[in-house]
C-alpha cells in the first residue's frame, strides 16, 4: 500500500480511500493524537454525500471530566482498549445526529509502542455487519498509516531543522560580513593613522 504524501491530511485521505475502496466500508475516518490538548481530533473523514473531506472539528478529549464522555476512540488512543467492534452503536445507550449506525469499528494507528492516533469505520448505508476477520486488514492498514503519518511529521521535523539551519548560517554569515568590514575600516584606519604619523615625522626631520 503506498499511503505516502506530503502532509497528514494526504496521508489520512489515503487511508480513508484504501478503507472504503479496498476493504468495503462505508465511510472511515481517521482521527490524530494531540498529546499537548491531551485529546483525539479528526484529521479526514467521509461526509453525507460520501465526500473525502476534513473533520477537524470532530474532537473526543482522552481525559474528559466526566467519565461518560470518554468514547472508545479515546479509550483505544489512550491504550486502554486494544479494539472495538459492535453491531449496534446506537443499541449501546448512543444517540448520534446521524442516526443510528450500527456496525461500527475504531483500531489504534500503532508505530513501535507509539499510538498515533485512531482508524474508524462503519457501514452507515449498507447496514452490513463487521465481522471480526475484518480487524486484523483493518489493524494492517492502520499501522501502514501510522507508519505514512510518522514519516511525514520525521520529515516536517527535519525541513523544520534545515530551514533553521539555513537561517542560522544566513545570521552568522550577515554577522561575519559586519565583522570583516568593521575589521577593514579599521585597517584601513590604522594605516591612514601610519601614514599621517610618518608625514608628521618627515615634517619634524625638515624643521629640525
Amino acid at each position: 500500500l503506498d499511503l505516502s504524501g506530503e502532509d497528514e491530511t494526504e496521508v489520512a485521505g489515503k487511508i480513508v480511500t484504501v478503507a472504503l475502496e479496498k476493504l468495503g466500508f462505508d465511510r472511515a475516518g481517521v482521527f490524530l493524537v494531540e498529546e499537548k490538548r491531551q485529546q483525539l481530533r479528526g484529521c479526514v473523514g467521509v461526509d453525507e454525500l460520501g465526500r473525502i473531506t476534513s473533520i477537524e472539528t470532530t474532537v473526543f478529549p482522552l481525559y474528559p471530566e466526566d467519565a461518560t464522555d470518554l468514547s472508545e476512540a479515546a479509550e483505544i488512543a489512550r491504550g486502554d482498549l486494544p479494539y472495538f467492534v459492535t453491531q449496534d452503536l446506537d443499541g449501546e445507550g448512543r444517540k448520534s445526529v446521524e442516526g443510528n449506525i450500527e456496525a461500527s469499528a475504531v483500531v489504534p494507528m500503532r508505530i513501535g509502542d507509539r499510538t498515533l492516533g485512531v482508524l474508524a469505520v462503519d457501514n452507515y448505508h449498507s447496514h452490513r455487519p463487521i465481522l471480526l476477520e475484518d480487524v486484523p486488514k483493518l489493524m494492517i492498514v492502520a499501522n501502514h498509516g501510522a507508519g505514512a503519518v510518522a514519516n511525514v511529521r520525521l520529515q516536517g521535523a527535519l525541513r523544520r531543522a534545515r530551514d533553521e539551519l539555513e537561517e542560522k548560517v544566513r545570521d552568522r554569515t550577515a554577522e561575519l560580513g559586519r565583522t570583516n568590514s568593521q575589521l577593514r575600516h579599521a585597517i584601513q584606519n590604522g594605516r591612514e593613522a601610519r601614514a599621517a604619523e610618518q608625514q608628521t615625522l618627515r615634517r619634524q626631520f625638515h624643521l629640525l
